[in-house]
């Protein structure tokens, strides 16, 4: 009966602990802000001749770059199903043809400060079979078809094109196989703190977004891989911070039990700014030793080493994870 008590006191401090962790991080980062809907406008239906501008067959690791420009386009498609955004102004269609589950990722650069330019991906060739859309990026996981995206120019008034560099790639859906093959030396956190020093520059980019980000935000620097060997019953608190050369670094994490497609996300963290630390806490509940994938990523690729610089802390605590999830922790001291 003592030793219950104790297990439950410890399960409440952590709690308590947790808490009060949440209200002294920094203020908390956002994706890029999407325009509210245009007023008193309403998405109506336009089929459009499946004719691309250019068709692209997008396969795993494929990308391409395209600098184009809409000032001469034809304006034929208004509105698109999956937002109410008024998109009068001229646009460019492109076909592509996905030949392996892909995930997509299409961004927009080199813009006219003036001029809005939105991305819009479709199934077929009707504005109703609209997927998603989004002002400069977009990412979405594709199964072998046909697709059609959109590069069209927001406003109500036929607003004049102009400039884009639309750069499209298709990575791998989910955590990429050979992602757990580049990770650091295995070690084990719970044997003794660590703090790890490391850079984000030249890493590869195997993974733009992460299924446990409710956000859905993309992320476009390359990761650094760990793989954590962790005890049973024990509660992990990882700590990524950008060093001082690294100001405008805006890390994330994430924890994934594998890589692959059976591979699932255990926790997920991008709370902080850019130039703040990350902190993300994983309460190990299983009754055995697990290997466990750490992916520490960034908003943006770094542009050397120093602008790209960390350091992980890692450190295990002795608190049993038992009887709540850490969920329900976070959940009581809301």
């Amino acid at each position: 009966m003592g030793m219950q008590r104790f297990i439950t006191a410890s399960v409440v401090l952590l709690g308590i602990l947790l808490a009060a962790y949440a209200f002294a991080t920094p203020p908390t980062s956002t994706s890029k802000p999407q325009k509210p809907p245009s007023p008193n406008f309403t998405p109506t239906r336009t089929p459009f001749p499946c004719t691309g501008r250019q068709t692209f067959n997008a396969t795993l690791g494929w990308s391409t770059v395209v600098v184009d420009s809409t000032t001469d386009a034809d304006s034929n498609l208004p509105s698109y199903g999956c937002l109410e955004w008024d998109e009068t102004g001229p646009e460019h269609i492109y076909e592509i043809v996905v030949t392996d589950t892909i995930e997509l990722v299409a961004t927009l650069s080199g813009l006219n400060e003036v001029i809005d330019i939105d991305l819009f991906l479709m199934t077929d060739c009707d504005t109703d079979s609209c997927l998603v859309g989004d002002n400069t990026e977009l990412a979405a996981v594709l199964s072998p078809g046909t697709y059609y995206l959109s590069v069209d120019t927001f406003g109500s008034d036929n607003p004049p094109g102009g400039p884009y560099t639309l750069t499209l790639s298709a990575f791998w859906p989910g955590i990429p196989a050979n992602a757990c093959a580049s990770a650091d030396t295995t070690f084990h956190p719970c044997d003794e703190a660590a703090d790890l020093t490391s850079t984000l520059f030249e890493q590869p980019d195997l993974l733009r977004n992460y299924d446990c980000d409710g956000a859905g935000t993309i992320f476009r620097g390359g990761e650094r891989w760990y793989a954590l060997a962790t005890p049973s019953l024990r509660l992990v608190q990882l700590t990524a911070i950008p060093t001082a050369s690294a100001e405008a670094l805006d890390l994330a994490m994430g924890l994934f039990t594998g890589c692959g497609n059976d591979s699932e996300c255990l926790a997920f963290v991008d709370d902080a700014l850019a130039g703040f630390s990350e902190t993300l806490v994983w309460p190990h509940a299983a009754t055995e030793l697990d290997t466990v994938w750490l992916a520490v990523d960034s908003y943006a690729a770094p542009a050397d080493s120093a602008s790209g610089a960390f350091v992980l802390g890692v450190d295990c605590g002795t608190v049993p994870a038992k009887t709540s999830s850490f969920g329900s922790f976070r959940a009581r001291f809301r």
